[in-house]
């Protein structure tokens, strides 16, 4: 996600939005929001179908959000943008094999969440010594928009890896050209460094016999210190094979290498420790083939056929064979234990009007124990994560938010029309359904709060874990 040496390019069609048609599936467009991606802003929030009036037309489009606060939206059938989207140059990388891309799409709409970290917009809440920490912290880091990561120093990321708008967080009117987004100001602070070998000690013995079995076999065509020479480098290798395949390649050979059989497994076992690995096995399942239909009240196909694999690669190794790689790799961990950094409003609600590409209205969602005390006006840090939003066709919004929280909307003006407190968090998205003629609408209310929520499942008449159906009252 956070270091592409080993993909130099654009990285088509990653981090894009691509028409197919259904029945060929050739590709018809396709836009990619994030060039080279090294910030984990894939598209992970679903694009949305609606129907928009732009100068006295009517136009089928498709919009998407991201992940770090951009709107971009399509005439669906051609893949034209709506809006003017500008290609800007960002800076290059100054990691060693790191070819950044030198621009980045930007859409002329306006956008849902800031792009930097500054001294003056930190959370003004912070206790004096955290503030403290944070000031001179921001000194020695950059924060801004698509800023190439570092091993030198850290980069603070405005949105982060969860955005931004993430899975489940867009809905829409189709048929009014509205588009809604739950978003959040979720702050990451990443710095790379170089993955290194592991550390384990091998005695004098172990290093002897690996000297000698490696300049007697290997290193004619490895090199004096396993850079490569007629066959690949063995630096670091033990990371990207498992010990079994090892073991396999070097007794029974691969490709132009013979296989070397009297070799003992003491041997084998420090030359691939002396490699980077850590000697173990893995016994990975196979596919489950029997197909099992459900009984009981429910729709069930039986499950899709996968065809078998044509060749077994190794489970979860680095690199497919024949990929060329880095001798060095760097990494940097998802950074996003800051949630609350920024300043206020940290989640919000809001509905874009995209036949004149404005913002029609915001809410600040969730709710907040840490910082602000249930304070409506603020949201609540990390506030729309795994939550989600149904609209109706008469005008209402219904949305779930951290804290437990499930709204109504006024769709037109986003005045909270009813909201109530689940007695354990929400995940996943709200679902609506209709029985004999009476609408319902479920939510999974089976997680825990987190540490900055009020923790409302212990109250007095709390509700177990599970799934909570609402009805919509009928007519009056």
């Amino acid at each position: 996600d956070y270091y592409g040496a080993d993909r130099p390019g654009s990285n088509l069609f990653g981090n894009s939005l691509v028409a197919l048609d259904a029945k060929t599936g050739k590709r018809i467009w396709h836009f990619q929001a994030v060039h080279h991606d090294i910030w984990d802003y894939d598209l992970a929030a679903a694009p949305q179908l609606l129907t928009v009036n732009r100068n006295g037309r009517k136009v089928d489009a498709v919009a998407v959000a991201t992940k770090n606060g951009f709107v971009f939206v399509f005439n669906r059938e051609t893949g034209e943008p709506l809006f003017p989207i500008n290609e800007k140059p960002f800076p290059a990388s100054k990691m060693p094999g790191e070819q950044a891309w030198p621009t980045q799409p930007v859409s002329s709409l306006p956008g849902f969440t800031r792009h930097e970290i500054t001294k003056e917009t930190l959370n003004p809440f912070f206790p004096d010594s955290v503030r403290k920490y944070w000031l001179k912290r921001l000194d020695s880091a950059e924060s801004g928009l698509y800023l190439p990561l570092s091993d030198k120093h850290e980069t603070v990321a405005m949105p982060g890896a969860l955005g931004g708008a993430n899975y489940g967080n867009t809905a829409s009117d189709p048929k009014n050209g509205i588009m809604y987004i739950l978003a959040q100001e979720h702050a990451s602070i990443y710095k790379l460094q170089k993955v290194e070998p592991p550390k384990i000690e091998l005695s004098g013995n172990d290093l002897k016999k690996i000297k000698t079995f490696y300049n007697s076999n290997c290193q004619s065509c490895h090199g004096d210190k396993m850079q490569g020479l007629v066959g690949p480098s063995l630096v670091n290798a033990g990371q990207r094979i498992f010990y079994d395949e090892f073991k396999n390649i070097i007794q029974n050979g691969r490709g132009r290498m013979p296989g070397i059989t009297h070799v003992d497994e003491q041997t084998l076992n420090s030359m691939f420790r002396f490699m980077g690995g850590i000697p173990r096995s893995f016994n990975f399942p196979g596919r489950n083939t029997e197909i099992k239909k459900i009984s009981g009240p429910v729709v069930d196909s039986g499950g899709a056929y996968i065809r078998p694999d044509d060749k077994k690669g190794t489970p979860m190794s680095a690199y497919p064979e024949g990929v060329t790689q880095p001798e060095d790799q760097y990494t940097t961990d998802y950074g996003t234990e800051w949630m609350g950094l920024a300043a206020p409003p940290w989640s919000s609600i809001f509905a874009y009007d995209l036949n004149n590409g404005t913002i029609k209205w915001r809410v600040p969602v969730g709710e907040d124990s840490a910082f602000v005390q249930g304070d409506k006006s603020k949201g609540a840090p990390g506030g729309v994560l795994r939550k989600g939003m149904i609209i109706t066709s008469t005008g209402l919004v219904f949305a779930t938010a951290k804290g437990g929280k499930f709204y109504a909307f006024n769709a037109d003006n986003g005045e909270i029309l009813w909201q109530t407190t689940l007695s354990n968090e929400a995940q996943g998205q709200p679902a609506m359904f209709s029985y004999k003629g009476k609408q319902y609408i479920v939510i999974n209310a089976s997680a825990n709060f987190s540490q900055d929520s009020y923790n409302h499942s212990v109250r007095p008449g709390a509700m177990k874990k599970g799934y909570i159906v609402y009805s919509l009252a009928g007519k009056k």
